[in-house]
């Protein structure tokens, strides 16, 4: 996905559908109230660099699966179901992001794991 879609002026495109990704999206059988958060989920992926895919996924499979699976947002802050912290606090001992690594991966779980727990 990162290879075939860009962010143009603010605007997702697509290699092929430069001018309107969203009716491409319509035409192959995205139903309509699904095309708007599909364009914001694959901006978001776009916008972020592919830190979980190099640095977690080999021991946690994939960012949606480990979302699905092992995190979970109380009164909007984001738990390691596992040890029952924050994941902020979590990753302070786990992984080697670094201070300056553990927000953005706190940000890019949170959206994922809003994604995965509204996916039909």
């Amino acid at each position: 996905m990162r290879r075939t879609l860009t962010i143009e002026k603010g605007r997702l495109s697509g290699r092929h559908h430069r001018d309107d990704l969203a009716r491409f999206l319509r035409n192959h059988y995205l139903a309509d109230e699904l095309v708007e958060p599909v364009m914001q989920m694959l901006a978001a992926q776009v916008a972020q660099p592919p830190v979980f895919k190099e640095r977690c996924a080999r021991c946690h499979d994939t960012a949606a699966e480990f979302a699905r699976r092992s995190l979970e947002s109380r009164e909007g802050v984001l738990y390691e179901r596992g040890s029952g912290k924050p994941v902020g606090d979590y990753l302070a001992t786990h992984g080697g992001l670094g201070a300056g690594g553990i927000r953005p991966m706190v940000e890019t779980l949170t959206r994922m794991r809003r994604e995965v727990a509204t996916a039909p």
